[in-house]
């Protein structure tokens, strides 16, 4: 909004309806920002073409949402002229990363670009188990991600190592191969 969009262009989407007002309250947005929200995720299978539905309105105690007005969004194939994802692609597995890639591209218009940052690595690979315990998590370089979006059907995509973290215990981890590895945040675009 800061760069111009007005609210009726804005569609937020986040996992669970708790994230998206906690943040609007932790950044002092909740009286001012009034965007629909659609609930869901990226990695599941045929969420784009579902019929989605977004939250209108709610009501707010303390940091929990205690009641919400829902409507229909329908099928969000072609839906956006941008999509901002800060943070996302490193806390997934390499194949959940695969299927947020792809859902991102069906949400684009022709043109439409996905843009922002993500935690990467010089040497791609599994760094952390996923928040489900169930797989590990994907760390890209800047030439595996390049790579992902052109595979997945972006036209255009840049990616770019941005800046090193100095925590050492955020910065720095071992995997099987017992080699250090240090983490990188990595800025993208890709146009469709």
């Amino acid at each position: 909004m800061t760069d111009g969009w007005g609210q009726n262009q804005i569609v937020a989407l986040d996992l669970v309806a708790d994230y998206w007002k906690m943040g609007k309250i932790l950044f002092l947005d909740a009286d001012r920002m009034h965007v629909p929200l659609i609930v869901g995720s990226l990695t599941d299978e045929g969420f784009v073409s579902a019929d989605n539905c977004y939250l209108r309105n709610s009501q707010m105690e303390g940091i929990q949402v205690k009641s919400v007005q829902w409507e229909c969004a329908g099928n969000l194939i072609g839906a956006a002229d941008f999509l901002w994802a800060a943070a996302v692609l490193h806390i997934l597995s390499k194949a959940d990363c695969e299927k947020f890639v792809t859902s991102a591209r069906l949400l684009l218009k022709p043109g439409g670009t996905f843009y922002n940052w993500t935690v990467g690595n010089r040497e791609a690979g599994d760094w952390h188990t996923t928040l489900d315990g169930k797989a590990k998590r994907y760390l890209h370089s800047a030439e595996s991600l390049h790579a992902l979006f052109m595979q997945l059907g972006f036209w255009k995509a840049t990616v770019e190592y941005t800046c090193v973290h100095t925590s050492p215990d955020v910065a720095m981890w071992t995997v099987d191969d017992s080699k250090e590895h240090i983490m990188e945040h990595l800025c993208f675009t890709a146009t469709k």
